[in-house]
């Protein structure tokens, strides 16, 4: 067989025929090109057996320069008729393809319609078989009796089993069902007919198996009675559940109680004789608890005790409440018993001196009850726990600032001075909540007289910060105000009444008051301005001044022509583009005596 001069690789690669013989991949504008069907799959050339390989004249596979095996194209170019490309076959398989999406889709369509005939047989069949159900019950029972006899003997028959056997198992289904129609009729007959059946053959399997389960039975129920036999255990089982369910329809409480309690019993058997894994850890926790029970007496009366407790919460919810609560706490206590080396340190340093410093554990565990209680009987009576409450809060505070001397006693003391009375913070924070309550509650009472206390108090407590911070500022204010000017301290001791005077003032005569509290403070402006710049000149100071001034009138300008408040404020910036073009020697004076003061004043520009 001639060799050809194009070939393909398994991967739909194309090799062309090079000057010397081997092939190499034929690269095109894409890259290696490749013939592929229009199923995205190598037109490879397949035979019987699968894609046939292309061989040399001497009957050798013939590989690429790169090693790939090579096979023969499904159709080739070089030898294709003219008539094979007008009518597009060859590489073309459009038309192939469109037959076979056509039959796809005739496949689907038949098995969809064949489908639905067999709904609409199935649906039809099964209304008539219902309809004739319902007119002619007792044939359609026999005939389901025969057709079940006939599938039993069958399936026996294929099984292997002789006629007897057949025949025992096709008279089978005749009785099953007449065993459970009587039994639904006669309940009271058949129902412990079955269970003593059932049981039977429990305990005729487990005697049959007795050698595989009594060791380990007889392991795990050593010491217990009435159980050491798995087989009497197992055929009394279907007889006592049948038992409790009639006596739970019957008498619900009296079997509610004893279900629990069996219930109980079997948990007690699995965690103490099965799974005995957490005993030790149970041992460790319980520990510290005294006349606690043994595991398996608390497992057993467990279920019957957490139904009991439900109860009680329905009936009584309030003081179930309050002992789920002492659950909490008890829980809560056990639990920082099994880890006191975290907190015992801290809890001894923080009630250290306390009463309650050598009882921790009471304490964690009364908690969260006494917090619901103190909350509920605050809210049932607000107007006598409302004082305690406070002194409460204040202990706390208190105890946090006892316990936290060292952090702040010396820059206390270093900020109360020398004075012959030296009170102690933690007390005025004891006595700080129930303060505030007492004074609020008197304001509520002498609403007049409260503005005026609380003013002159934040007054005199302005004035004494002023005083004792006086090493911090005393220096700084000397320099800067001189020796003429006022005691800052007598400053704070007045501010604060001016202030709301001339508050309650501007109320009643607001442009007046406007006014006079920004003539003040246009003369505080040049005091600080001739004061930060000495050297400078007076229009500079005037300018600095009279900005709130200016604000305020350009604002109350703003507000009812608002269009010449802004032709004057670009007048403004336009005058102080000509000053500053106009006179660049007043400009650079300006510049330079403000980087004095900044170089005086020892401040680090970016």
């Amino acid at each position: 067989m001639a060799d050809d001069d194009v070939l393909i690789d398994e991967f739909g690669g194309l090799y062309r025929k090079a000057w010397h013989g081997g092939y190499v991949p034929d690269i095109g504008w894409m890259g290696h090109k490749r013939d592929l069907n229009s199923w995205g799959m190598p037109n490879i050339e397949s035979g019987f057996f699968g894609p046939v390989p292309a061989r040399d004249p001497w009957g050798q596979p013939i590989y690429s320069v790169d090693g790939q095996p090579l096979y023969r194209r499904r159709w080739d170019p070089a030898t294709a008729s003219e008539i094979e490309k007008i009518r597009g076959t060859g590489d073309d398989d459009t038309i192939p393809t469109i037959l076979a999406v056509v039959f796809i889709i005739v496949c689907i369509a038949g098995v969809g319609l064949v489908l639905y005939l067999l709904y609409q047989a199935a649906r039809v069949l099964i209304t008539a078989w219902t309809d004739f159900e319902r007119r002619r019950p007792r044939l359609c029972l026999a005939i389901k009796l025969v057709t079940g006899m006939a599938l039993v003997a069958g399936a026996l028959a294929l099984a292997g089993f002789d006629s007897a056997v057949q025949l025992s198992g096709a008279l089978l289904v005749p009785g099953l069902w007449g065993w459970f129609r009587l039994t639904s009729r006669l309940p009271l007959i058949f129902l412990p007919l079955n269970a003593s059946l059932i049981g039977s053959v429990l305990w005729l399997v487990a005697r049959l198996t007795r050698d595989a389960w009594q060791p380990v039975w007889s392991e795990l129920t050593r010491g217990l009675p009435l159980i050491g036999d798995l087989a009497v255990v197992l055929g009394a089982v279907p007889m006592v559940m049948l038992v409790m369910h009639a006596g739970m329809r019957h008498y619900p409480r009296v079997f509610r109680v004893i279900d629990l309690i069996g219930f109980g019993l079997i948990l007690a058997f699995v965690l103490t004789r099965v799974w005995t894994g957490w005993v030790p850890l149970w041992a460790q926790w319980t520990e510290p608890l005294p006349l606690i029970p043994a595991p398996g007496v608390l497992i057993a009366a467990a279920p019957l005790l957490i139904w009991l407790w439900r109860q009680g919460q329905k009936r009584w919810p309030t003081p179930f409440f309050a002992a789920n609560l002492l659950l909490l706490g008890g829980a809560l206590s056990l639990t920082a018993y099994q880890y006191q080396p975290l907190w015992r340190d801290a809890w001894n340093h923080w009630t250290a001196g306390t009463v309650v410093a050598t009882m921790p554990f009471v304490m964690i565990a009364v908690t969260p009850v006494s917090l619901w209680t103190w909350s509920r009987v605050s809210l049932r009576w607000p107007r006598i726990f409302a004082l305690p409450n406070q002194l409460l809060n204040g202990a706390i505070l208190w105890l946090i600032a006892d316990r936290t001397r060292a952090l702040w006693t010396d820059s206390w003391l270093r900020f109360w001075g020398d004075v012959p009375i030296i009170v102690d913070p933690a007390l005025m924070l004891l006595a700080l909540p129930a303060t505030v309550w007492g004074v609020r509650r008197a304001g509520e009472r002498w609403s007049p007289l409260t503005p005026l206390v609380r003013l002159l108090l934040l007054s005199v407590l302005c004035w004494w910060l002023a005083e004792r911070t006086r090493f911090l500022w005393q220096d700084a204010w000397s320099d800067f105000a001189g020796s003429g000017a006022l005691d800052p301290a007598l400053l704070a001791l007045v501010f604060f009444p001016l202030l709301v005077g001339w508050g309650r003032l501007r109320r009643r005569w607001t442009m007046p008051m406007d006014a006079v509290g920004l003539s003040a403070l246009t003369m505080g402006l040049w005091w600080v301005a001739e004061r930060t710049f000495p050297e400078t000149d007076p229009g500079i100071r005037a300018a600095i001044a009279t900005v709130p001034l200016a604000s305020w009138g350009w604002m109350l300008l703003f507000r009812h022509r608002r269009q010449l408040a802004l032709a004057l404020v670009g007048l403004l910036a336009l005058l102080a583009l000509l000053a500053a073009w106009l006179l660049p020697e007043y400009r650079q004076a300006t510049i330079e005596q403000v980087l004095r003061w900044v170089a005086i004043q020892d401040i680090r520009l970016p």
